[in-house]
């Protein structure tokens, strides 16, 4: 199968998309579109971006279309061995799970252009990008296809929805870690000292890279884009997209925060994208997915945003107290940590976090928030339990190995506690009781005592 995706119209805002698929047989064709895409636990329903579907075949004769329910359309090829699936999509908001195209640039998330071919979501596709004159790139993390002008190749449906693509008119940088390429492509005006910036990344990057071992990808890009305001980040296996307010590199404070969205995407290459939970992968794109561990896919990293700034020397330690101290503030100024356990507000990202309305501070918390904060305990209870013999890069790293690099699966809640416990020699089931099952104040005197410091 292969999809074309044309920029040529940028003025109006809108992508056009083909999907052509040779040998379709007699049966009916069914094409949907992702309700959400992995990282963005929010029901966007993608296909209410579509206009303008036709289905045509052999001759370029108009084929039957109708369709079945919200997100999925059917076409009846008859005799026709081929099918052609056109639609337009809206591509106007700067975001990680949206699309953007205007006369300077395109960023493309694949909820958006992509749809599947119900039953053949494991097939290989190849995705041609046409492009004004002038433009650069595509940038993405799909495999380029030799000799052939802006065409990718993906090996199935979820790796094509896993790359987003830039085009246009960007600065890039590119550095090497251990012989591997990494781009960071920054769209947009902005006020970044770009080789500091530069620089810093690659030194957060190489300090990630060192905890786990051998790199797990050919290449690598930063997909930066630069808006009016901070729109957040999305992990890809070997790519992120981020969303920044131009304006988000000085005073130094605001570089710190910007710096920390990069550490923080980039160490989902390894705990998310690879070690992940269970549920999370392989995905169904037509409703939710559940777990209770996004505590530690999301709040996890949080914590180690702020660990590898600090190891690759981008941050001071002073610096590093003050992210810490910030996170511990914004906890306990939201009073539903009284009324919202972790696991939870894991379960439940769905109809709180992505959905806030007035009564959330006194209602929830924040996975990110407490789950940093946890992980921080989490580390430092490893270290008491051990002498300092064993912490959390030791769970991470034994996590990776085991159902990453050995099993290739997803872990369960009791199999990350059981690791856990094993490292440390004894159970840590009163540790996990407290801070992820019960509402209890988490206790920073004993953490910040294991690393000589006081509250």
């Amino acid at each position: 199968m292969k999809y074309t995706v044309s920029a040529l119209e940028p003025k109006h805002h809108m992508l056009d998309v083909e999907l052509h698929l040779d040998d379709v047989g007699t049966e009916p064709v069914r094409i949907a579109f992702p309700a959400w895409v992995p990282g963005h636990y929010f029901i966007e329903d993608f296909a209410g971006f579509v206009r303008g579907e036709t289905a045509t075949g052999d001759g370029g004769k108009r084929l039957p279309l109708s369709k079945v329910d919200k997100a999925t359309f059917e076409i009846r090829p008859g005799k026709s061995r081929t099918l052609k699936f056109k639609f337009q999509t809206w591509a106007y908001r700067v975001s990680v799970h949206r699309s953007f195209l205007d006369d300077e640039r395109m960023s493309i998330n694949g909820g958006n252009c992509f749809p599947w071919v119900v039953g053949r979501d494991t097939e290989p596709a190849t995705i041609q990008f046409l492009l004004p004159d002038g433009w650069d790139g595509p940038y993405t993390g799909m495999e380029p296809v030799p000799g052939q002008t802006a065409t990718f190749r993906v090996d199935n449906y979820d790796d094509l929805l896993d790359c987003p693509i830039f085009a246009g008119k960007p600065h890039v940088e590119t550095f090497d870690i251990r012989g591997v390429p990494h781009h960071l492509v920054m769209a947009g005006r902005c006020n970044a000292p770009i080789q500091r910036l530069t620089r810093d990344v690659e030194k957060m990057s190489r300090t990630t890279a060192a905890l786990f071992g051998k790199i797990p990808y050919k290449h690598y890009h930063y997909l930066v884009d630069l808006a009016e305001a901070r729109g957040g980040g999305l992990e890809h296996k070997n790519s992120t997209h981020i969303v920044l307010g131009r304006w988000q590199f000085h005073p130094r404070s605001a570089y710190v925060d910007s710096m920390a969205l990069f550490a923080h995407e980039f160490f989902h290459t390894w705990n998310v994208k690879r070690m992940r939970p269970a549920r999370l992968g392989p995905f169904d794109y037509t409703k939710e997915t559940y777990t209770s561990l996004l505590w530690f896919a999301e709040g996890v990293t949080s914590y180690y945003e702020k660990i590898m700034l600090r190891r690759s020397g981008v941050i001071s330690n002073r610096e590093f107290l003050d992210l810490l101290g910030r996170e511990i503030q914004r906890l306990q100024l939201v009073p539903g940590r009284n009324y919202h356990t972790l696991e939870r507000s894991s379960e439940e990202t769905w109809i709180k976090l992505y959905r806030r309305g007035p009564q959330s501070d006194n209602s929830q918390v924040s996975y990110y928030n407490k789950g940093s904060l946890v992980g921080f305990l989490l580390d430092m209870e490893m270290r008491l339990m051990t002498g300092n013999k064993r912490s959390l890069d030791d769970l991470m790293k034994r996590m990776y190995k085991r159902y990453y690099v050995q099993e290739d699966r997803g872990f369960e809640a009791g199999e990350l506690e059981e690791e856990a416990a094993t490292l440390v020699g004894k159970s840590m089931k009163p540790f996990f009781d407290k801070y992820l099952r019960s509402t209890q104040e988490l206790d920073f005197a004993r953490a910040l005592g294991a690393a000589g410091l006081e509250r």
